[in-house]
């Protein structure tokens, strides 16, 4: 943890739990005290004091979870295996299942005027908020790790195998 703009860090094991977590996000327009974090077997934790405290947050899923991301709004998008999307209107409080339409590891979300996802094979955009996605490119020998976005222009890092 770090609370000097990352001149220093700390080690800090308040989340209890046995799972790795794989992903942080603070919540945007809420004073950058509150933040998401998520990983293995479903695992979602919030916290709304920095780090001191962190709760177990439900979740309709037991994949891997591996990005979570929160757009102005205060709209987050929480993804992983199997094409799990999950979106939460209310800061992280709550999380519901969203179709993606694939069952492709998805592997990174970037929220802008348009929100993107890459994965295994394929990306996905939402024109809606993340209330619907559909496939922007699916191709069987290309592997995405990575976007960047502004607006309606988005740049997929990657490779082919």
């Amino acid at each position: 943890v770090s609370v000097d703009g990352g001149s220093t860090w700390s080690a800090y094991s308040g989340i209890s739990t046995d799972k790795r977590l794989y992903s942080a996000c603070y919540v945007k327009n809420t004073g950058n005290n509150t933040a998401v974090v998520c990983g293995e077997s479903g695992k979602i934790f919030r916290t709304v004091n920095n780090g001191a405290n962190w709760n177990e947050i439900s979740c309709p899923t037991t994949n891997m979870l591996l990005d979570v991301e929160f757009h102005d709004d205060g709209t987050g998008i929480i993804i992983g295996e199997n094409g799990t999307v999950l979106r939460s209107s209310d800061g992280g409080i709550n999380w519901l299942s969203v179709s993606s339409s694939t069952t492709k590891t998805l592997r990174n979300v970037n929220l802008q005027e348009y929100f993107w996802i890459t994965g295994d094979n394929v990306i996905l955009y939402s024109a809606n908020n993340g209330l619907n996605w559909l496939p922007a490119r699916d191709s069987a020998n290309e592997f995405y790790i990575g976007i960047s976005a502004d607006g309606k222009y988005a740049t997929a890092i990657g490779y082919r195998f």
